[in-house]
């Protein structure tokens, strides 16, 4: 999410970052409408069941293929890379070679930031760590914004089972739909 790889994160004005923001979280709720849909047509699951981290460790237990990398098709690169804000014009080895090596970031960034906690980051750095992780950051508190950062990391670090890429994705897409404090700004917003 640094200018769409082209532009350093530290040209970027504050405007700037934020409209990056607003139009990233339009994006994100597009993405959510979409996988729940798509969810409950398959009648699977029940979409607020990907909310709950049991029901992410049963998946990345039971069924770790369907959420590696390496194993989805070019749409679902597509949707997973619009979600972390990356441009998907790129074809599909591009996409998956950007998407791998942004979780492996992740993954270390987690680990860190699980040893040294939250409190330390100001609220840009707090936004940013959950923008990166295709969280939502527009007009939410900072304990909200740490609240879910944290959930994020306690998934993300577990050691057993190992939560592949694809699930922390969908886990960070039905979220929003489902928490209180994100549907009360999208209600407010609407007003």
């Amino acid at each position: 999410m640094r200018g769409a790889d082209i532009i350093p994160s530290t040209c970027i004005l504050p405007d700037q970052l934020l409209a990056k923001r607003e139009k990233l979280k339009k994006v994100r709720h597009q993405l959510t409408a979409d996988a729940i849909t798509s969810i409950l047509n398959g009648q699977v699951l029940e979409p607020e069941s990907l909310t709950k981290p049991e029901t992410i460790k049963h998946l990345a237990a039971f069924q770790p293929q369907h959420f590696e990398i390496h194993g989805m098709m070019h749409d679902q690169l597509v949707q997973y890379s619009k979600l972390m804000g990356f441009s998907t014009w790129r074809p599909s080895w591009m996409l998956k070679s950007k998407l791998k090596k942004h979780f492996q970031f992740l993954k270390e960034d987690d680990m860190l930031l699980k040893s040294e906690g939250l409190e330390g980051l100001s609220m840009e750095e707090l936004q940013l760590a959950c923008e990166d992780r295709g969280i939502v950051s527009v007009g939410l508190e900072r304990a909200n914004l740490a609240d879910k950062l944290y959930k994020w990391i306690d998934l993300h670090t577990t050691p057993d089972p190992h939560i592949q890429p694809g699930l922390m994705m969908l886990y960070s897409t039905v979220n929003p739909h489902f928490d209180k404090t994100s549907s009360q700004l999208s209600a407010n917003e609407t007003q």
